[in-house]
């Protein structure tokens, strides 16, 4: 018999096999189905929190990453800026293929104050068109209107600063904070528009100025202090600022996972823990499985004896043992992958956290989720369950194979 017509002969009796038993076949099938979709649904969801987050921080006048002086990130005051437009940096942002967009901004922190309150906030001098662009504000809704250009004389603020310092479109603010020359600059501004963020936190710390206007009221004519890049892969960012740190010289280039180095932190950490509850759900999905066949030793020791006996070599017994556990584990990895499609289908507008908004936003996540199936993560939880599964039934096929016909055939 030719080794193709065998295996056809050996799956299509695994395959009755395995229906012999129905009851422990369906509960075999089934530990197998809901492990692996724990996996995948857990992966799945896991992997859409992370998206979420990092896509707000990379949206939140982020970038992939920022261009900035030595020092600034320790120290974000105004002396660490530097001179723009510079036309040696924005030809390389030109040519560079990998960068989509870009803005460069006079960042400093500042204080808001109104009629009744004061609060700490970061100062952004932007250039409008710029931000519409690369940040979260092209999909924010605004109320009033947005600025129109650098030169423009109003100030965009968000929702929750408004509520906190009671105003609204069209009120009068002040806006302070140091200089260029060590003083503290000061100005009046009128509300021209209020927007909303994902995040609440967000709308509290973020005040928009046209750029020019704040480089006049902090006496930093023609000069920043960042610019965001927003390359294609955001996902590859510190390989982004490997391959261009050194034509920014002697400007910075630090990736976002550096400057929200616990963000980053939270998705590596997650990454780990996927990596240990899939193998959580692989050991326990083997011990059930090998206790399975286990048990088809006990019941069937009879019939592998009678096998041998006929002249079945101890491989073929191995290998319609293994055929079994391959079958039941195919099986239910259809199933786990159906059911994970299934619950993917219907979570895809999003599980909405508003109820948990306050304790989710400490950890940067808004209050709507979306699971965000990664072709990598169902490839390793099939590979992992189905290859570890079949490896480990080769212990008790194995065993099966050394059975003494005699003995076998003659067992009670």
């Amino acid at each position: 018999m030719s080794a193709n017509r065998m295996s056809g002969t050996l799956l299509r009796i695994a395959f009755r096999n395995i229906f012999r038993q129905k009851r422990r076949t369906l509960l075999t099938v089934l530990t197998i189905t809901v492990g692996v979709w724990s996996c995948l649904a857990l992966a799945t969801l896991a992997r859409g929190i992370g998206k979420q987050m990092s896509g707000d921080v990379i949206k939140t006048f982020m970038g992939t990453a920022k261009l900035h002086q030595e020092g600034y990130l320790d120290d974000p005051v105004i002396q660490k800026r530097f001179k723009w437009p510079d036309k040696e940096i924005q030809e390389h942002i030109k040519q560079d293929s990998k960068i989509t967009s870009w803005a460069a901004r006079l960042r400093v922190p500042g204080v808001i104050m109104s009629e009744r309150e004061s609060y700490g906030v970061t100062l952004l001098g932007v250039d409008p068109q710029q931000e519409r662009v690369i940040t979260f504000l092209k999909d924010a809704p605004v109320k009033g209107s947005f600025l129109s250009s650098v030169k423009d004389q109003g100030v965009i603020l968000g929702e929750a600063l408004a509520e906190k310092l009671q105003v609204e479109v069209g009120k009068r603010i002040v806006l302070m904070s140091e200089d260029a020359h060590g003083t503290i600059g000061d100005r009046g501004f009128r509300i021209k528009g209020i927007y909303r963020a994902e995040i609440e936190s967000t709308e509290k710390s973020y005040v928009l100025v046209g750029r020019t206007v704040l480089q006049e009221m902090l006496h930093a004519k023609d000069e920043i202090t960042e610019v965001s890049l927003l390359a294609s892969d955001v996902t590859k960012a510190s390989a982004f600022v490997r391959e261009n740190e050194e034509a920014y010289r002697p400007l910075v280039l630090t990736p976002w996972d550096k400057i929200q180095p616990m963000i980053g932190a939270m998705l590596k950490m997650q990454d780990g823990f996927l990596l240990l509850w899939f193998g959580i759900v692989v050991i326990a999905v083997v011990f059930g499985l090998t206790n399975s066949l286990f048990m088809v030793l006990l019941e069937r020791t009879r019939e592998f004896g009678m096998m041998l006996a006929l002249g079945m070599r101890p491989s073929g017994i191995i290998m319609l043992v293994a055929a079994e556990s391959f079958l039941l584990l195919l099986i239910g990895a259809v199933l786990g992958n159906s059911l994970t499609a299934l619950t993917t289908y219907f979570l895809r507008d999003g599980i909405d956290l508003s109820a948990f908004a306050k304790g989710v936003e400490v950890f940067g996540a808004a209050s709507v989720v979306y699971p965000e199936p990664l072709a990598s993560d169902w490839i390793l939880g099939n590979v992992l369950i189905i290859g570890f599964g079949v490896i480990c039934s080769l212990y008790p096929a194995w065993k099966a194979s050394r059975l003494r016909p005699v003995e076998a055939i003659f067992s009670r």
